[in-house]
């Protein structure tokens, strides 16, 4: 310190560091030092430091050593050897070794109460006072010394003007962080170890990249668990945090991308596809990290993981896994990703849709066929899509197998020529060979004949027989290379014949350059490709779907996983995945009659602070009735909710105000489908009229519903059919205890409710059932226990066991007595919507 210390500060910093790990290492034997101070510490040859004079330690563990040490070591206030405020002369040239103790131990430590507590702080708090003589210039007398120290140690902590600037405002932390009068808030020696105010310690960099690969070798020691514990405690920067995820704001029609979501649904279950989806994160392996985009992340056990690049390669590891599974058909729509190349961003997000069949054995290549014709059916139900000139890429590997060896390319090689050609667009495929291809493929040891038959032979999207044309001189030969191609030719023949046996009209194009990655696509692969501008308004050829057998993933999985085979049946899959973005984005740019679909029925609004209960039932009203119905809460001028209807597709509002009780205003879309038109109808015959306005629509009366909403889900045409029938072979009879007289419009409000709600079982019915509906203005409970007692003939003793509903059960009993023995009788309760089958 005398020797000008503070003029080299990466020193000081280093030598800090080696304190604090001293008292760390001190600390963690159960000693506390009490008397630190610059004489104490002490400088080996190798300029690292040592600590020394363990006097006063020795005594405090000797005060503990009758029973455990803690963590945060605590002991009795001794009193110091030495308590003196006054300096100490000696004929040593060094003003540091004659201060007193007094100056660096910490206040509670001056406490002469022998019940005053203290703990390991008071080394920190030593240490605040010799960091600042490590940064402070030397002092020339000790007056002064005792001066500026006497500052240091006051509670407001006064620092030398000089001392506090722009350039050390990283050491003035540390001090008065450290000479804080309170304990509690005094740094221990992680926190100063950890501290961004303390530069790191400098490692060379081969010697940091050795130590971090030892420390990852070893995943049980404690270095390794610091280390993946320091990467989980990264502070987020507020410009990290709003940058991160800036870039994945939506700005997609929301509405579009469910209705064309709906639209594959269907499809897929129309083909026995059931939803499934795999688990989300998959540990990393040597597929997965063939990828440049993967998207990595770590688990706060170390383990690495991957998310899902596709849906394909976690759906063929569940199957290797559950070798049971030898004939399933699943779908699934589900986001995927892709890393960056710009680290520091949330990955890019897209939704794929999966359709996979899981056979026990190849078969007729019938599963390939049934996909490809599901492209078909895919692109027909958007019929602007027909115009983007829709084609299917198809390919063979034994066909790419043939051709390579034709072409002198080495088994060995196969994979790189894949991979160099997979890179390479299909205008890219020339026959020059001053070309970047011809360069590249120069790493396969290729005579210059040889890479130009390759390249021509790659760059071929021909129909089937116009290929067989070109590759009959190769065909003709007697080689391995004829062998493979004659294989490929006629595995191709027979999806083709299968998919034009199913109806596909799209063009299916040879094409030999189709290589989608080896590693999980084996035989027949495909492509759906469409006309698509690009960023430079260009048209260029867009993949949308790409799918094929991948028996070879499934067989990966299994030997990584090292499944028994005997524990596992032969397992063959084949699917596709398409792009949702891509479908809805093209899907949008293209011109169609069809608007889309609207996801609700019936806005209602209301101006009034007293109609909320109003609202609330004629909302739950038109709900029991299957009606789609939203509210609005926010007041707005009614030009402005017209407006909202009208770009959201709602034919429907519902107005009321406070002003009209008992009534309500209801605007319907006219024919012209751009405005409006209004009448006033009871309440009590809103939801009936709502309904009807609803049923007009589905059969086309008013054109100023989609096409979309016309043409209802399977479901929700399944459940109108159902309404239908239920009217002429379902006859309701409402009963109450009273005989109150119930008005026509109730009485069709509650027909129509008991009809949907009991739609789902009267399907199971045949249609020649003569089905009796009793409905009851009486609770669950009751209706429960009346069907559960009808098989009692005795009708006085049925009467006896209902005695709050004496004159309820009679009227039942005289009801039934009309009924044929055959008719089928149904209990319904108005008033909890339940009912019970008396068969």
């Amino acid at each position: 310190i005398d020797n000008g210390l503070c003029e080299d500060m990466a020193r000081v910093w280093r030598l800090l560091r080696e304190i604090i790990e001293g008292l760390s290492h001190i600390h963690s034997q159960g000693i506390i030092h009490r008397d630190l101070k610059p004489v104490n510490i002490f400088i080996d040859y190798d300029d690292h430091v040592k600590i020394g004079d363990f006097g006063l330690a020795t005594n405090i563990l000797q005060k503990h050593a009758a029973g455990p040490l803690s963590r945060e070591l605590t002991g009795y206030v001794l009193p110091p050897p030495v308590k003196s405020d006054t300096l100490y002369y000696s004929n040593e040239t060094s003003h540091t070794g004659q201060v007193g103790t007094a100056l660096y131990s910490a206040p509670e430590l001056d406490s002469h109460g022998v019940k005053a507590m203290y703990n390991q702080k008071v080394d920190i708090y030593s240490l605040g006072i010799i960091f600042f003589e490590m940064c402070y210039h030397p002092l020339n007398t000790n007056m002064e010394r005792m001066k500026i120290l006497s500052d240091l140690r006051l509670k407001e902590i006064k620092l030398p003007p000089d001392f506090c600037t722009a350039e050390t405002y990283r050491q003035v932390y540390i001090v008065r962080w450290c000479l804080n009068h309170d304990p509690s808030k005094r740094p221990s020696y992680e926190q100063l170890l950890a501290d961004d105010h303390i530069p790191p310690p400098q490692v060379g960099e081969t010697v940091l990249q050795d130590m971090v690969r030892q420390t990852l070798s070893n995943p049980q020691s404690k270095g390794y668990k610091y280390l993946v514990a320091a990467c989980f405690n990264q502070k987020v920067s507020p410009a990290d945090d709003i940058t991160y995820d800036i870039s994945l704001s939506r700005a997609a029609n929301f509405s579009l991308l469910e209705s064309t979501g709906d639209k594959l649904r269907r499809i897929f279950q129309l083909h026995g596809g059931v939803y499934f989806q795999t688990p989300l994160l998959t540990p990393l392996n040597r597929l997965t990290t063939g990828f440049e985009t993967t998207a990595p992340m770590m688990t706060r056990g170390g383990s690495v993981v991957s998310l899902p690049h596709d849906l394909r390669i976690p759906f063929a590891r569940y199957l290797a896994q559950n070798g049971s599974i030898v004939s399933m058909k699943r779908y699934c729509i589900d986001r995927v990703y892709r890393e960056r190349r710009v680290l520091g961003f949330h990955p890019r997000e897209l939704v794929e849709c999966a359709f996979d069949i899981v056979t026990p054995t190849p078969g007729n290549l019938m599963a390939e066929a049934e996909l490809i014709a599901m492209l078909w059916e895919i692109v027909s139900e958007f019929p602007g899509l027909l115009d983007k000139n829709c084609m299917v890429r198809i390919n063979h590997y034994h066909l790419v197998t043939g051709i390579l060896l034709h072409c002198g390319v080495e088994e060995q090689k196969h994979d790189l020529a894949c991979k160099i050609l997979r890179k390479t667009k299909s205008d890219e495929l020339s026959c020059n060979p001053n070309s970047k291809l011809s360069s590249r493929l120069s790493e396969l040891d290729l005579a210059d004949h040889n890479i130009n038959s390759l390249l021509s032979l790659m760059s071929l999207e021909l129909s089937y027989s116009k290929v067989v044309a070109q590759l009959k001189p190769l065909t003709k030969k007697n080689t391995l290379a004829a062998t493979f191609v004659k294989k490929g030719l006629k595995q191709l023949e027979l999806v083709i014949a299968n998919t034009e046996s199913l109806g596909v009209k799209c063009p299916l194009m040879i094409t030999p350059g189709l290589l989608t990655d080896i590693n999980i696509y084996s035989g027949t692969i495909f492509q759906l490709v469409w006309d698509q501008k690009n960023k430079h308004h260009r048209l260029d050829r867009e993949v949308v779907a790409v799918g094929g057998r991948y028996d070879n993933l499934i067989s990966f999985f299994k030997t990584m996983l090292d499944v028994s085979p005997d524990s596992s049946s032969p397992q063959c899959g084949a699917g596709l995945s398409l792009s949702l973005d891509k479908l809805v984005s093209a899907g949008s740019s293209v011109p169609c009659s069809s608007t889309p679909n609207s996801t609700c029925d019936v806005l209602l609004y209301s101006i009034g602070k007293g109609m909320l209960h109003t609202r609330l039932n004629i909302v739950r009203d038109l709900w029991q009735a299957g009606v789609r119905c939203t509210v609005l809460e926010q007041q707005e001028d009614f030009e402005s909710i017209q407006s909202y209807c009208l770009s959201s597709r709602i034919p429907c509002i519902v107005f009321l105000k406070e002003s009209e009780p008992g009534l309500a205003r209801l605007r319907t879309l006219g024919k012209d489908s751009n405005r409006f038109q209004e009448k006033r109808v009871q309440l009590n015959e809103l939801v009936e009229c709502v309904i009807r306005m609803i049923r007009c629509d589905n059969t086309g009366v008013n054109t100023g519903r989609s096409d979309q909403t016309r043409h209802r889900t399977t479901s929700e045409a399944r459940q109108n059919s159902v309404g239908e029938l239920s009217a002429a072979d379902v006859n309701v009879t409402l009963l109450t205890e009273n005989q109150e007289r119930i008005s026509a419009a109730a009485r069709r409000r509650y027909e129509h409710q008991i009809l949907n709600t009991l739609s789902s079982s009267l399907q199971k019915l045949s249609p020649r059932v003569k089905v009796e509906v009793v409905a009851l203005q009486v609770e669950a409970d009751f209706v429960r226990s009346l069907a559960s007692l009808m098989d009692i003939k005795d009708n006085a003793g049925l009467v006896k066991k209902f005695p709050r509903h004496k004159k309820i059960v009679t009227r039942v009993l005289e009801h039934l007595e009309s009924l044929s023995d055959s008719t089928v009788l149904v209990f319904y309760s108005i008033m909890d919507s339940v009912y019970k089958f008396v068969l």
